[in-house]
C-alpha cells in the first residue's frame, strides 16, 4: 500500500498485514513513516523527493524483499491478538472502580 502516513491509514495497513510505502507530507506523518521504517514494515519517500522512479523503486523493493512482508505479518498477528482495545480498557477501568 502506498499512502500519506496518517495514523488511521497506517493502522489499517498494519491491520491488513501488508508492506507499505509512506509518502509523508505534514503533521504526524513523517514520524509515522519513520516508525514504520524502523519496524521493517516498509519504506518512506519524502513528499518533496517523490517521483515516479523513486516510488517505483520503493514499491518494487517492499514487494520483492520478503522481510517487509514477514514484518508486516508479524505485526498484524500482534495487533489482532490485542483484541478490542476500547473494550479491554473499559474492563480494566471497571476492575479499578471496584477496588
Amino acid at each position: 500500500v502506498v499512502h500519506h502516513g496518517g495514523i488511521q491509514t497506517t493502522a489499517q495497513v498494519m491491520l491488513a498485514g501488508v508492506p507499505m510505502v509512506v509518502v509523508p507530507f505534514t503533521h504526524d506523518q513523517p514520524d509515522n513513516a519513520a516508525r514504520c521504517r524502523r519496524l521493517g514494515l516498509g519504506l518512506s519517500v519524502p513528499s518533496a523527493r517523490a517521483s515516479v522512479s523513486r516510488l517505483s523503486r520503493a514499491l518494487e523493493r517492499v514487494l520483492d524483499e520478503p522481510s517487509f512482508k514477514e514484518a508486516a505479518g508479524r505485526l498484524r498477528e500482534r495487533v489482532v491478538g490485542e483484541g478490542d482495545g476500547a473494550e479491554r480498557a473499559a474492563d480494566r477501568l471497571e476492575v479499578l472502580g471496584q477496588a
